[in-house]
Parts: C-alpha cells; structure tokens; sequence
C-alpha cells in the first residue's frame, strides 16, 4: 500500500498538534482493559437489540448508526480503537442519538447554543468528541473541519473517526459500532495502479468488454510483456510501419508511484526493461483547453459497499500543464506538456498560481465549474459528459466490489465502520470521452491556494456532515459490553452475531424470504424487518445530509439499474436500496410502512435454535 494514490503532500501550514484532553484521559480506561477471544467478541454483536435479533451476514444490515427508534440505550457516541470486547457492540437502533453537525462557515466553539444537548455537563467527558489524524491524515482542512464540529484531537485509541492511513486488517476488528475511519479494507485495490489495472481487466472478463470501456488498454509487466510487444506490432501495422504523430506511444508508471515520479512516455516498447511497472496506451488526441493538455480530479465518496452508496461532489478540480500540447514522438521527453501531475506542474517556470478563489478559470488549477462553464460557452453540452464521467466512476467501483466486501466480512465487525473520500483522475480526449488515468486513495487535501483551500475544505466538512458521526456515552458503553460479557460467562444464551458470522445468527424465516428477493420472487419491500427499516432510515437520513455531494449510485434511472447489472454477487441490501429508491413516491419510513399497512416482522425464536 506504499506510495497508493497520486498524492502524499504535506500541508504547508501544517504543525503538529499532540494533547490529551482531560476527559479523554479520565475515560480511556473503558474497554482497555478488556480481553476477549474473537468469538466471544463477535458474539456480542446484536445484544443490546431490543428484540434480540441478530445482526449481520454475507451482506448484513446496518446496526447501529442511523435507525431513529428503539433501544432503550440513550448512548451517545465515541471511544475510539479501544481494545478487546468493547470494540464489538451492535446497536440497531440509536434512539434519540442525533449526528453531529460538521458547518464549512461556522465554528461551534464559538457558538454555544449549537452545542446544546450535545454533551451536557454531566455527560460531557464520556460523550466528548474526538479524532485522530495518522500519517497522511495531517491537513488543515481535515483537522479544522473537525475542530469546527466541536471534536478534540487525541493520539489515543478513544476516539469517534479516525482520518489518514488505511488501518492493518487486524486493526479494523477492534472497532466499535460507532467508531468511523476513512479507509475501506482492500481499498488498495483501486489505489495501486497495478491492482487496479487488473480489476478492471477481471471486470471486462466477467461482464464483457463493453462493461468497462474507460481505461486505456494496459499491460502490467512483467507478466503482460508478451501481450504488450504484440500489441505494439498491432499499433505499427496499423499505422503502416510508421511511429509518427502519437502511433505507438505508451506510457509507463511505477505502480505504486505518487507525484509523476518515475513516469514516462516510450515509442519503442524494447526499451522498458523486465521489471514491476504498468504500461498503458498514450491517450493521443486530448481535449485542450487553451491549447495545453488537462486532467479532472473528481472527488467521489464512498459511504457503503454493502448495499453500496456512491457519491459525487459538486466541486472538483482541473490541473493543467504549464506547456502547449504538440504532441508526437519528439516531444515525449517534455514533462510539462505531457504529464498533468499538479506536483510537478507547479515546479515549471511558466506555472501561474490562482491566488483568487472567485476566479477559477484563471492559472493552471481551475475548478470542475470554471471547465463545464467553458465547455458550455463553446456550444458543448457538458451533462453527457459528466453522465459518462459518473458511469466510469460507479463501474470502477463495482471492479473490486466483491474482493471489498469479502474484506468487509472478514474483518470489520459493522458495516458502518468505514467510508472513504476517492480521488478519480479522469482524462477527456478529443471526442468527450473519459479515460480513467488513476484512483488516488491517499489524495492530497493540501491547500496552497484559496481554490484549493475552499473546495477541499467544503469536501472533507460536507462527508463527514453525511456519514453522520453520532456522540456516545463511553461509560455506559463499557458498563454494557461487561453485563454481556458476565451474562455469557455464566452460561447466558449468546445473541446476534458480528459482521463476519454471515447468516448463522438470522432467523431461519428471515434468510429464507432474503434468498427470495434475491430470486426475485418476493419484492424487496414486502414484511419489512426491523433491520431493513434501519438501513432505509440510514440512506435516506445520509441523504438529507449529503450538501454538495450528488448520489451517482443507486438511483431509479436507466444508469443505475444497468450498473446493478453488473455486481459479481447479488446482494440482499442492494436490491433492498434499489426496490426502496424506485418504489415511486417520496413517502419517508415510517410514513410508507404506515400508509401501505406494512409492519415490520418480529423476530422468532429459530434464531436461538439456530
């Protein structure tokens, strides 16, 4: 995972903040020192459910974090990576437990009455917020955007989300249902260049090579060297022996490089020598603007792979090169004309730097909008092309969809535990189509101009507004996990399940009717359970909250339903979502369960016999 994505800057303003808030210090002891064998801690997964009904599966539900009704446990929320059985709890239903409010312009440290209800002052070491920023995490964006929402930085294990390096696989089974970090497991899949390469390769395998037309045909070597001399052969009789213009060229990158390091452009394939790089065709005719070559950096949230939620913000931007594109073999050597790489376009003697954030058509960093506004007033119609964009982006994200979701099950004890905010670097050519060049996961959230301060601080406050971090009593968290804990030492009935038990800890009736709306021959929303109400609340609560993100997936139009083609395995929460967004009126939970007579399914007693 070294070096995965584009970026890896560090902030210029940057300086390190190390302490320890009091209250952290007073409650950090909550579940620290509680030991228990990973099937202890699993199985205590669900018990706090009012109904007892367990939780989880191959593509279970959601537990805790957004069904508003149930639980008698008014939690708040928070704790951090806190070792043992405390970092095992499913809670289906949070009450009462609102999200905390993340503001782009507004800072509740000086504004009181938004802090209101929050962490009163009996409550307010236990429920206090806080974050934890690691290696690659350290942007002022990010840590103001939390300091804004009230939260206190920590450098210890209770914290409620945790932003910069993906975790150890390991490290992700100590978390607790309320605790949220910024990385899927697995997400390296799509940050390396190699592995995302061949993902993309598998995908068109599995669904055709017209599922996924966007990324440049690419050779990952050594293994591919036999194929990429004989597709260069294929390049040259085509061209009729000739290497002119762009005929022939490719280009070749490190797979795991950052920053345009290690990256150049061959005409002669013979020259790339035996060892771990990724070679892909030279995208020959880009579009220009102003004569130069650009790329597009969408900024793409992911909130969910199980059912999987993809989002797209409204805001993104455009790097430029700093040298009139020419194009041809003569001028390959020439970085600055052909390689988009921000990092190395700011080094370039003729780079002109946006200093006024109003202004963003000016420079060689646009905005996604100053783009679109140009191709507009140039007599192009822009929808089309971000309609393709937004098809690239969902069925890049479907080419690892299983291997994250196996991740997922394995290793993560909710569903909710893990979003994650994608950097899609996307190339347009001369006709409008979109290549795909890279997925960053470690992007850059630097900000060394007031465009980039004002999108990337926007971007960053707006998810973690979505993905609604919700306040807990840690205390009363740990009282919890030890009940549960002494009633099973005592020979108490074990109840639910964690992420990985898959479907042991459902009712037999429960999975019977999910493998018959898989089938198809129930529909999605008939005998709704407890847990299926809790996801749809979650979706459409993220929803309300998104700002200036844009849902590209799922929605009820032919895009979406052609995408849901092509998911490797059909999962129960997926058709649950899709059947919940096309059902044809905009009627919220409670008040559709309640105007079609719907009730929710208790649970029986074939879960315990199970």
């Amino acid at each position: 995972e070294e070096g995965v994505g584009e970026e890896e800057e560090v902030d210029p303003d940057f300086k390190e903040v190390v302490d320890r808030p009091a209250a952290e210090e007073e409650y950090s002891e909550c579940g620290d020192d509680e030991t228990v064998d990973g099937d202890d801690a699993r199985s205590m997964a669900g018990s706090m459910f009012t109904d007892g009904a367990s939780v989880r599966e191959e593509d279970s539900l959601s537990q805790a974090s957004t069904n508003p009704k149930s639980s008698s446990f008014s939690a708040r929320r928070r704790r951090g990576k806190a070792k043992g059985a405390s970092g095992r709890l499913s809670v289906r239903d949070t009450g009462e437990i609102e999200p905390v409010d993340f503001y782009v312009d507004v800072d509740v440290r000086k504004t009181p009455e938004l802090l209101e209800g929050r962490t009163g002052s009996k409550e307010q070491g236990r429920s206090a917020l806080f974050f934890k920023l690691t290696s690659s995490g350290h942007y002022n964006c990010t840590r103001a955007a939390f300091r804004r929402a009230g939260f206190k930085p920590t450098q210890g294990n209770n914290w409620n989300v945790m932003w910069g390096k993906a975790l150890k696989m390991a490290e992700y089974t100590d978390l607790d249902c309320f605790q949220k970090v910024n990385h899927f497991p697995g997400a390296f899949l799509l940050g390396r260049k190699d592995n995302l390469a061949r993902a993309c390769a598998r995908f068109r395998r599995v669904f055709g090579g017209e599922a996924f037309e966007y990324l440049p045909k690419t050779f990952v070597l050594p293994g591919d060297r036999a194929d990429l001399v004989m597709d260069a052969e294929l390049e040259a009789s085509q061209g009729g022996g000739k290497k002119g213009a762009n005929q022939g060229m490719y280009i070749v990158k490190p797979p795991a490089g950052s920053q345009g390091r290690g990256i150049r452009i061959v005409s002669d394939v013979d020259s790339i020598k035996d060892k771990a790089c990724v070679v892909s065709r030279y995208i020959a005719d880009p579009m220009l603007i102003n004569g130069t070559k650009f790329d597009l950096r969408l900024y793409v949230a992911v909130t969910s792979f199980n059912p999987l939620r993809v989002y797209i913000h409204e805001k993104g931007l455009a790097r430029f090169c700093t040298v009139k594109y020419s194009g041809g073999v003569k001028s390959k050597k020439n970085r600055f004309m052909n390689l988009t790489n921000y990092s190395l376009n700011k080094n370039s003697p003729n780079f002109i730097k946006n200093n006024d954030q109003l202004r963003d058509d000016v420079g060689h960093k646009w905005s996604l909008r100053a783009v679109l506004a140009w191709m507009e007033e140039r007599g192009i119609n822009p929808a089309p092309v971000m309609k393709r964009i937004e098809d690239l982006v969902v069925r890049t994200l479907l080419a690892v969809e299983v291997q994250i979701n196996t991740n997922m099950q394995l290793h993560v004890p909710h569903r909710t535990n893990c979003f994650e905010l994608f950097g899609f670097d996307v190339m347009l050519d001369a006709n409008l189509k979109p290549w795909l060049i890279e997925v960053n996961t470690a992007l850059s959230l630097a900000a060394d101009a007031p465009l980039d301060k004002a999108i990337k601080n926007q971007i960053v406050t707006e998810l973690l507004h979505m993905v609604c971090v919700k306040p807990y009593d840690r205390r009363r968290l740990a009282e919890k996990l030890q009940k549960d804990k002494d009633k099973r030492l005592q020979g108490g009935a074990r109840k639910g399940g964690a992420q990985g038990s898959s479907s042991r800890g459902r009712s037999q009736r429960d999975n019977a009717r999910r493998r018959d709306v898989i089938a198809g021959r129930v529909h999605a929303l008939e005998a709704l359970t407890a847990d299926d109400v809790a996801l749809l609340r979650e979706s459409d609560e993220e929803l309300s909250r998104r700002g200036g993100y844009r849902r590209i997936f799922p929605n009820d139009d032919s895009a979406s339903r052609s995408q849901a083609e092509c998911f490797e395995v059909a999962r129960y929460h997926n058709r649950l979502l899709m059947a919940w967004i096309s059902r044809g009126n905009s009627l919220s939970v409670s008040d559709y369960l309640a105007g079609h007579h719907r009730n929710i399914i208790p649970p029986d007693d074939s879960a315990s016999r199970s």
